[in-house]
C-alpha cells in the first residue's frame, strides 16, 4: 500500500477510488432495512456531496493561490515578504478547506448545543458554498467572454480572472455575513389571510394556527433559541400550533433536552405534529415521536386526523397529517405517506387542514385525492433556498417553493412556509426566518407586494444603470482609429475634465431615477425638493436604456450571426444602407442615437402628459331600452394621484367631464397612489362631478399598496361617489357575488381595472349575463419603448374586444399617467354612448298585411265569405278562432319562440319562411317542372358566365335569388307585375274561364264548385305522375 500513496496518483485513479466508494455503498443500501437503511440514505448523499467539494476544492485552491490581486492585498496589510504572504494564504486556504469538508461530521458528533466549534465549521461551509458556485459562474463567464466578440469596457472586466476572484470573494463575504446577522434576530411573524373557498362555520372566522417548521434542533440551533421561539409564538396567542417537520437533526440522546422548552407551548387545541424528512437521519424515529408525546405533550398525526369541535354548536374543524413524502425511498416498517388513510373520517362538509412536511408530497396528494376536501395545505422543507445562491435550485426542484399557492382547478390552497431557524449553517436571506400566522390582516398583503416589487424593480435597474454608465462613457473614449500620437495628446489634454463632469453628470441622472419609487415611501419635504425632478429622470432613464440596451442586444446578435457563412452574406446586405452600418457597426452611433431619441420622445411625452383629449366611442347593446338608447357616459381610469400629479390636474379633468353633461360618470380604479393621509386634499375636486346618474367607481391595485385600501373607499364615499364594493369581505375578486342581483334580461356593464379578469367575468361559473366590461390599467405601455413587450405580454392592450357573441371589453388607454410625467400621443379620455344594435329591416309594401281585407275582389277574401266568414268575426263553426289578421312580428331579443332563455342565434328563420310562402301565394305561372328546371338551368349558365352571383343577403339569409324568375322577385320585393298576357296557359278543362286582370296579380273565376275544381286538379296531378314513371320505365328497359 504504502507505494501507491508515494508517487502522485492520476485523476483517473481518483476517480476510480470514488466509483469503487459508490458502489460498495450502493451494494450495503440494498441490503439494509429500518433505520440503518435511512442513516445509510442519508450518509450515500454526503458522500456525493463531498465527492462534488473534492472537485471544487482543487479549482478553488488553485484558482486563489495564483490570485495576483488577493497576494498584492494581504502584502500591503501584513506588510510582509511576498513569500511569507503566499504562504500563509496557502495555509489559511487548506485551513478552510479542511473545516468545510469536516463540517457535515458535526451532526455525528457529541458536543454541546451552538458550540463555537460548530458554529466555525458551518461557517465555513456556508461561505465554501458561496464562493464554490461564484467561481462556476465566473469561469463559465469567463469561458464564454474569450470565444465572444465584445466590447473593450466588458472584455477587458468579464476577461480578467484576477478582478473576478477578488469579486467572488468579496460578493460571498457579503453574502454570508449578512445571512449570519439575518439568524441572530428572532424569526420574523408574518400574518397571512387564507379565506377558504367552500367556506369556514361562523365558529371558526377567527381562527388561527402559529405554523412552525423547519426549527432543526441541534449543533447550531440550541435551548436559547427554542426558548426565544416558544415565547414569541405564545405571544400570538393562536387557536393551534402546527409543526410541519423537521423538528429535530440529531440523535435523541444529545438534542432531547434541547427540545424540551417546546413543551410551554400554548393554545386552544395544542400542538399538532408531523415527521420531517430530517426526523430520519439519526436515531431511531419511533423513539423521537414517543418522546414528543410523552415530554413535549404534542398530538403525532401518523396519517390520522383529528377533529377540533367550536364551542358553538356541533361545528368541527379536521386536522390531519401525514408522514414524509421520503418515507416511500426509505425501507421503514408502518411508516409510509397515506393520504386517503389520514383523511378518512373527516368529511366533505367540514374544513380539513392537512400537514405536509414537503412541498413535492403535497403535489402528489393533490394529483392522486380526488373526491377528498382538503381547503388548505400547510407544509415547509424548502427553507426558501436557505441561501441565495442555491434559491434557483431549490425552485426548480420543489413543486412549490415559498408562500401562497391555490390549486388551479380545486379549492385547495398551498402555504409553504421558508422555516422558523435554518439548517446546518446559520446562515439565511433576509426575512426567511419566520412564524406565519394564518389570521385575516388584508391590505399588509398588498403593501408588502409593492414594497417587493419596487425592491425588485430597483435591483434590476441598477443592472441596467451599471451598464448604461459604461455605455454612455465609451463616447469619451479616445476612438482606435487615429494615430497613436494624437491619441496621447488627447489623453493629456482638458479632455480628462470635461471627462469628470460627465460622469458626474450621468452618475446624479442615474441615481436620481433610481430614487424615484422608493421616494414614494418619503416624507413630504423630501418629496418636494427631490420626487419632481426624480420622475422625470426616471422618464428619461425609460427611454435612454432602453434604446441603448436594445442596440446592444442587436449588436451582440450580429456578432453572432457574422461567424456564420450566411449570417455574413445577410450583414453584406443589410449593410448596403450606410445608415444601418453606422448604427449597428460604432459604439459611439450608438450612443449618441440612444440619448437624441430618447431625450426627444421624452420632451415630446413630457409636454403632452397633461392634455386631455376628448374620444367617443359607440358600443350597441341588445335589450337596450328605448329610454336608454343613446346615454352617455365619461370612463376615467389611471390617474395615479400622489406622485407628479396635483390636485390641479384633478380639477381639470373633473371641468372636462362636466362639459360634457354625460349621464353617468365611471371610476375604473388607480386613482390613487399614496397613503390617504397625504393625498386626500388632491382629490377633493372629484366631489364635483356632474352626471344625470351620478359617480360610480371601483379600486384598482394600487388601492391597495399604501395604507389601508378601507380608507379610501370610505373617502370616496365621502365625496358622494358610489363604490360598486358588492358588499364582499376582504375585497376578494367575485364575479358571480358581483352579478348575482343583477336583472338577466336587462344590459349588464361591469366595471373592473384589469382587463385579465375578462374572461373570469364573462364566464362565470354560473352563466350570469354579462353585456360590457369597462377597465383600464394597461396604460398603453405609458412609453413608446415599453408598448411592444406590453402589446406582447398582456392578455389585452387597448380598444374592444369580443370576450364572447353577447360580452365585450373595452380597455382605455388611461387618463393620465403612473410615475413619470409622460404619455404617449393620442391617448385619451374616454367618452361613450350606449345604442341599440343595428338591424337589417325589411321594407314591405303591406306590414300589416290588410290589403286583402280591404279589397272585395281578393280570391281569399272571397274563399272565406263563401264559407260564412264576415269581418271582425272569427273562424270556426262558432266564431271561436282568432278575429285579427295575420302579420309580420320581428323577433330581436335573441330568443326562440317560445323560449324564455337567450340564445347565441337571433330567431330569424321566420322572416325567410313567410317571404317564401308571399312569393307563393303571389305565383300565377303553372310552369311544367320540366320548364322550371330549364328556366333554372339557363339563369345559372348566366351567373356562371358572367361571373357575377347575385346574393341578396339583406332579405334572404344568403339565398341566391339568380334560381328565382322575374316575377317571383318582383313578389318578394314588392314591385308591380308587367303584363303577361303573352304567356297562355295550356288548358284542357271543360268549363268556360274568364280572366280578370287586377295590378296585384290573376283571379280565375269559375262556375264548378270548390271540391269539384281541386278533384279535377288532382286528377291531372296523378296523370302527370303517371307519366313520368311510365317514361323512366321505357328508358331504364331500353338501356
Amino acid at each position: 500500500m504504502l507505494p501507491w500513496f508515494e508517487r502522485r496518483r492520476t485523476p483517473w485513479e481518483y476517480g476510480c477510488v470514488f466509483i469503487t466508494i459508490e458502489l460498495c455503498v450502493g451494494v450495503w443500501r440494498l441490503f439494509s432495512h429500518g433505520m440503518y437503511h435511512a442513516q445509510l440514505v442519508r450518509l450515500h448523499d454526503i458522500l456525493h456531496v463531498e465527492m462534488m467539494m473534492c472537485i471544487s476544492s482543487v479549482l478553488m485552491f488553485k484558482r486563489f493561490v495564483h490570485s495576483s490581486s488577493l497576494i498584492t492585498l494581504l502584502y500591503r496589510v501584513l506588510k510582509g515578504q511576498s513569500r511569507r504572504v503566499r504562504y500563509a494564504l496557502r495555509a489559511t486556504l487548506i485551513v478552510f478547506i479542511i473545516l468545510s469538508h469536516i463540517s457535515w461530521t458535526i451532526f455525528y458528533l457529541y458536543i454541546p448545543d451552538e458550540s463555537m466549534i460548530a458554529i466555525i465549521c458551518f461557517i465555513c461551509l456556508a461561505t465554501y458554498l458561496h464562493v464554490a458556485c461564484f467561481l462556476v459562474l465566473f469561469c463559465v463567464i469567463e469561458f464564454i467572454a474569450i470565444r465572444v466578440p465584445l466590447p473593450s469596457y466588458l472584455a477587458t472586466f468579464l476577461r480578467c480572472k484576477d478582478k473576478n476572484t477578488a469579486l467572488c470573494v468579496f460578493l460571498s463575504a457579503f453574502f454570508v455575513l449578512t445571512g449570519l446577522a439575518v439568524t441572530r434576530f428572532s424569526p420574523v411573524v408574518r400574518f397571512s389571510t387564507l379565506e377558504f373557498t367552500i367556506g369556514l362555520p361562523p365558529s371558526f372566522n377567527d381562527f388561527s394556527i402559529a405554523l412552525l417548521t423547519d426549527v432543526h434542533i441541534g449543533p447550531t440551533v440550541g435551548r436559547q433559541r427554542i426558548r426565544r421561539i416558544v415565547s414569541l409564538t405564545n405571544s400570538l396567542q393562536p387557536n393551534a400550533v402546527a409543526i410541519a417537520g423537521d423538528l429535530v437533526d440529531g440523535f435523541i440522546n444529545r438534542d432531547a433536552n434541547n427540545a424540551l422548552p417546546l413543551a410551554d407551548l400554548r393554545s386552544k387545541y395544542g400542538t399538532f405534529y408531523v415527521t420531517g424528512n430530517h426526523e430520519y437521519y439519526h436515531s431511531d424515529v419511533d423513539e423521537w415521536l414517543k418522546f414528543f408525546t410523552t415530554s413535549l405533550n404534542m398530538t403525532v398525526l401518523r396519517n390520522s386526523n383529528v377533529k377540533l369541535y367550536s364551542n358553538q354548536g356541533d361545528d368541527y374543524l379536521c386536522m390531519a397529517g401525514v408522514d414524509d413524502f421520503i418515507t416511500e425511498k426509505l425501507r421503514i416498517i408502518d411508516h409510509h405517506m397515506d393520504a386517503a388513510k389520514a383523511l378518512q373520517g373527516c368529511g366533505i362538509n367540514a374544513p380539513t387542514i392537512l400537514l405536509v412536511h414537503q412541498p413535492n408530497g403535497a403535489d402528489k396528494i393533490i394529483r392522486s385525492i380526488d373526491n377528498e376536501r382538503i381547503d388548505l395545505i400547510l407544509a415547509g422543507h424548502t427553507h426558501g433556498g436557505q441561501f441565495y445562491i442555491f434559491w434557483p435550485f431549490a425552485y426548480l426542484k420543489n413543486a412549490y417553493l415559498y408562500g401562497l399557492y391555490k390549486v388551479k382547478g380545486s379549492s385547495t390552497q398551498i402555504y409553504v412556509s421558508p422555516g422558523v431557524n435554518y439548517w446546518g449553517p446559520p446562515v439565511k436571506m433576509i426575512n426567511l426566518c419566520e412564524i406565519p400566522v394564518d389570521e385575516g390582516v388584508g391590505y399588509v398583503k398588498g403593501n408588502r407586494s409593492r414594497m417587493m416589487a419596487v425592491v425588485k424593480f430597483e435591483l434590476t435597474s441598477s443592472l441596467l444603470s451599471i451598464f448604461t454608465y459604461f455605455r454612455l462613457m465609451t463616447f469619451m473614449d479616445v476612438p482606435d482609429d487615429i494615430p497613436t500620437r494624437q491619441k496621447r495628446l488627447q489623453a493629456n489634454s482638458s479632455n480628462h475634465v470635461l471627462r469628470y463632469v460627465v460622469a458626474a453628470g450621468i452618475i446624479i441622472w442615474l441615481l436620481l431615477a433610481q430614487m424615484a419609487y422608493p421616494l414614494y415611501w418619503a416624507g413630504r419635504p423630501v418629496q418636494n425638493v427631490l420626487f419632481g425632478v426624480s420622475l422625470v429622470a426616471l422618464g428619461v432613464w425609460n427611454y435612454v436604456v432602453a434604446i441603448l440596451f436594445g442596440l446592444f442586444c442587436i449588436s451582440v446578435a450580429i456578432n453572432l450571426i457574422t461567424r456564420l457563412s450566411s449570417g455574413r452574406t445577410f450583414m453584406k446586405i443589410l449593410y448596403r444602407w450606410s445608415f444601418l452600418r453606422w448604427l449597428f457597426g460604432d459604439t459611439r452611433a450608438q450612443v449618441v442615437f440612444s440619448v437624441v431619441v430618447g431625450v426627444s420622445l421624452s420632451l415630446i411625452t413630457f409636454l403632452c402628459c397633461n392634455m386631455l383629449i376628448v374620444k367617443e366611442q359607440v358600443f350597441t347593446i341588445r335589450d337596450l331600452p328605448k329610454e336608454a338608447d343613446g346615454i352617455r357616459f365619461a370612463l376615467i381610469s389611471d390617474i395615479h394621484v400622489g406622485g407628479a400629479v396635483e390636485e390641479e390636474h384633478v380639477a381639470k379633468i373633473v371641468d372636462r367631464v362636466n362639459s360634457e353633461a354625460v349621464d353617468a360618470v365611471f371610476l375604473v380604479g388607480d386613482l390613487v397612489d399614496a397613503p390617504r393621509p397625504d393625498i386626500w386634499r388632491r382629490l377633493r375636486p372629484i366631489k364635483h362631478l356632474q352626471s344625470k346618474f351620478g359617480s360610480f367607481y371601483v379600486t384598482g391595485n394600487h388601492e391597495y399598496y399604501y395604507g389601508n385600501a378601507l380608507e379610501w373607499i370610505e373617502q370616496f364615499k365621502a365625496f358622494g361617489v358610489h363604490v360598486l364594493d358588492n358588499s364582499i369581505d376582504g375585497h376578494k375578486f367575485d364575479a358571480v357575488v358581483a352579478l348575482r342581483g343583477c336583472d338577466q334580461s336587462a344590459p349588464v356593464i361591469v366595471l373592473s381595472h384589469n382587463p385579465a379578469s375578462a374572461k373570469d367575468i364573462t364566464f362565470n361559473s354560473e352563466n350570469l349575463r354579462v353585456d360590457l366590461i369597462l377597465s383600464g390599467h394597461t396604460h398603453v405601455g405609458q412609453f413608446y419603448t415599453f408598448a411592444p413587450l406590453a402589446f406582447l405580454m398582456l392578455p389585452y392592450f387597448y380598444g374592444i374586444y369580443q370576450i364572447s357573441p353577447d360580452t365585450r371589453l373595452f380597455v382605455s388607454a388611461g387618463t393620465l399617467y403612473q410615475g413619470p410625467p409622460m404619455k404617449m400621443l393620442a391617448m385619451v379620455l374616454e367618452m361613450s354612448i350606449l345604442a341599440e344594435p343595428r338591424r337589417k329591416q325589411r321594407i314591405s309594401v303591406d306590414p300589416q298585411n290588410i290589403q286583402w281585407r280591404d279589397d272585395d275582389a281578393k280570391f281569399g277574401k272571397k274563399i272565406l265569405e263563401r264559407m260564412g266568414w264576415r269581418n271582425g268575426k272569427g273562424l270556426g263553426k262558432r266564431e271561436q278562432g282568432r278575429n285579427e289578421n295575420l302579420r309580420l312580428k320581428a323577433n330581436h331579443s335573441g330568443k326562440g319562440l317560445g323560449c324564455k332563455h337567450s340564445y347565441d342565434d337571433t330567431w330569424v328563420a321566420h322572416h325567410d319562411d313567410f317571404a317564401k310562402l308571399l312569393a307563393s301565394l303571389n305565383k300565377t305561372k303553372k310552369d311544367t317542372n320540366e320548364n322550371m328546371a330549364s328556366e333554372i338551368k339557363q339563369n345559372a349558365e348566366k351567373s356562371m358566365k358572367s361571373r357575377m352571383r347575385i346574393r341578396y343577403r339583406g332579405f334572404t339569409r344568403g339565398n341566391d335569388l339568380s334560381e328565382y324568375s322575374e316575377e317571383d322577385k318582383c313578389a318578394v320585393l314588392g314591385k308591380k307585375r308587367r303584363n303577361i298576357a303573352e304567356k297562355q296557359i295550356e288548358c284542357q278543362s271543360d268549363f268556360d274561364k274568364k280572366r280578370i286582370n287586377f295590378d296585384e296579380g290573376n283571379i280565375v273565376q269559375s262556375a264548378l264548385s270548390m271540391n269539384e275544381y281541386f278533384a279535377e286538379k288532382m286528377q291531372k296531378f296523378r296523370e302527370m305522375k303517371k307519366r313520368k314513371e311510365d317514361a323512366s320505365l321505357e328508358y331504364e328497359k331500353s338501356r
